[in-house]
């Protein structure tokens, strides 16, 4: 079997909405290769998926320096 399993492309928005929030969102592609097959039961379909992510970092206690 090849080494290969597949090829992915991935697409990412990264957005600063504020100081402290951060929003992305991003979409997958994976192109499976023959030797999928052997990792995944004789299953290769193309796969397509999309994500979000919220990240919010408040800043709680500030040190005197």
């Amino acid at each position: 079997a090849d080494a290969t399993l597949g090829t992915e492309v991935d697409l990412v928005l990264n957005y600063k909405v504020q100081k402290d929030i951060n929003f992305k969102a991003g979409f997958s592609v994976l192109n499976p290769e023959e030797s999928m097959t052997l990792v995944k039961a004789g299953n290769k379909e193309m796969a397509m998926w999309g994500w979000t992510m919220l990240t919010i970092k408040p800043v709680l206690f500030k040190s005197k320096e």
